[in-house]
């Protein structure tokens, strides 16, 4: 079989870069936290694929430069390494990881809006990793198993139709601001 490619696919798996430092991660987890997450628990056919406390961060005054820091990071990483058509960011979720066997199953982040398709999904790392066991944001591709950047404010950004999991929690507290863009289909 001869193989001749159309154009070069620009695509990377996934990219990071580090937008916040640990005092703006600091301010971000206080922000988060007075915004009292709760558990989420969905029960799908019986099958509970995630468990954690999470809750959506408003736009406001206190919060616009978290959400300028990640328009301005995503717009910088989506042109180096995706060129995906982009829309907004759809939401932005502060995530807990504090009780022993919280996690994320196995999942694709592609949620149809009414405007558009999610394209590109990121994650910041607002804790320190020394300050907790488990949880880690693990990309799938083929057989390999990526392990996402740890370090305190890192921002892993990676294709919405990307196989992903957070694996089981198993001490301490973990922090992260999880977000979604949304674009036009892909053609």
């Amino acid at each position: 079989m001869s193989i001749w490619h159309l154009k070069k696919d620009t695509a990377e798996r996934w990219c990071w870069g580090q937008p916040f430092t640990p005092e703006g991660c600091d301010k971000i987890i206080s922000i988060g936290q007075a915004l009292q997450p709760t558990y989420a628990l969905r029960d799908v056919s019986g099958v509970v694929p995630f468990r954690n406390k999470t809750c959506t961060l408003p736009i406001n005054d206190d919060t616009r430069w978290i959400f300028e820091t990640c328009t301005k990071v995503v717009i910088d990483m989506n042109s180096k390494f995706f060129e995906f058509d982009l829309f907004y960011i759809n939401e932005l979720h502060f995530v807990a990881y504090e009780d022993m066997g919280d996690f994320h199953d196995k999942h694709i982040d592609m949620q149809y809006e009414s405007t558009g398709l999610s394209k590109l999904s990121f994650m910041i790392q607002l804790s320190d990793p020394q300050t907790y066991q488990g949880s880690e944001l693990h990309l799938h591709y083929d057989k390999e198993v990526t392990v996402a950047k740890k370090d305190q404010g890192a921002m892993v950004l990676y294709p919405s139709y990307s196989l992903n999991e957070t694996t089981t929690h198993y001490g301490g507290k973990r922090y992260v601001l999880m977000g979604w863009v949304v674009g036009p289909k892909f053609k």
